[in-house]
């Protein structure tokens, strides 16, 4: 029998301009002088950048243009949740339904693995790392896909051959 917990709901969500380093804690991100804000999860960013009174409704006028100077960003959400200690002794997987791209995800400030996709579901094994008799802080930091592409070395057949018509 499988049992789930859901962690959908409000998170912290910290954010700032990238320098390349992974952030893994909330600790973190404030020594990074990051802004804070209440996030939804699942959700988006930009819908908590409005709830936040950050930004306009990107969906009226253009508003959308104010949003390109967060391509740039790091976001680390963060929540703490405590383990239902009836499940203690069985396997534990943390799953996730997309993350939009780049990700990195800690688990009481280990990492527990990495995301490159945000069209597929993600899963990881936490069984060895889950506290059951203690808070549990997880955090997902994703990295600005915009730098990330740049840090990449492609193919010549990735990035498309030259036509020699």
């Amino acid at each position: 029998m499988h049992q789930s917990e859901m962690l959908n709901g409000t998170w912290t969500l910290y954010f700032g301009d990238d320098d390349g380093s992974i952030l893994t804690s909330a600790q973190a991100a404030k020594a990074k002088n990051y802004r804070q804000i209440e996030a939804r999860v699942p959700g988006n960013v930009e819908q908590d950048l409005v709830r936040a009174g950050i930004e306009a409704d990107p969906f009226y006028a253009d508003h959308v243009l104010e949003f390109e100077k967060y391509e740039y960003s790091s976001w680390l959400f963060e929540r703490i949740f405590a383990a239902d200690n009836r499940q203690e002794g069985r396997r534990v997987l943390l799953r996730f339904g997309g993350i939009n791209t780049f990700a990195t995800i800690i688990l009481n400030g280990g990492v527990i693995g990495e995301t490159a996709n945000m069209l597929i579901p993600h899963s990881f094994d936490i069984t060895s790392v889950i506290r059951w008799h203690e808070p549990n802080t997880l955090a997902v930091y994703i990295r600005p896909a915009m730098n990330q592409a740049r840090r990449m070395t492609y193919s010549a057949a990735a990035r498309g051959g030259e036509h020699s018509d």
